[in-house]
């Protein structure tokens, strides 16, 4: 899901960037809001891909932990606390 919502939020970067480009053309014909809003969208969509690549690296990061270190695994207490940090990780990728 994550993954999606980063590839999302460079199409959407790179339509920003021609709606900036098209009003910088011809100022005439769009008014100052449409221009502000276009930069508003471009700044929040690089806010979003950065917050979707933090949780796809904090996956894999998580995903190398346990794979490299089955003895923590076994500790009932660490288990349980991974899982709640995966299940964070889960919850927030879905808000991406």
């Amino acid at each position: 899901m994550t993954i999606f919502g980063s590839y999302l939020g460079i199409i959407a970067v790179l339509e920003g960037n021609r709606a900036i480009k098209i009003y910088e053309t011809d100022p005439q014909h769009y008014s100052l809001i449409d221009y502000e809003n276009a930069k508003t969208g471009k700044l929040l969509r690089w806010i979003s891909i950065g917050i979707s690549s933090f949780i796809i690296l904090l996956g894999i990061l998580v995903v190398l932990f346990l794979a490299f270190s089955p003895q923590i695994v076994k500790n009932t207490e660490t288990s349980s606390i991974i899982y709640g940090i995966v299940n964070f990780a889960q919850i927030i990728g879905h808000f991406i």
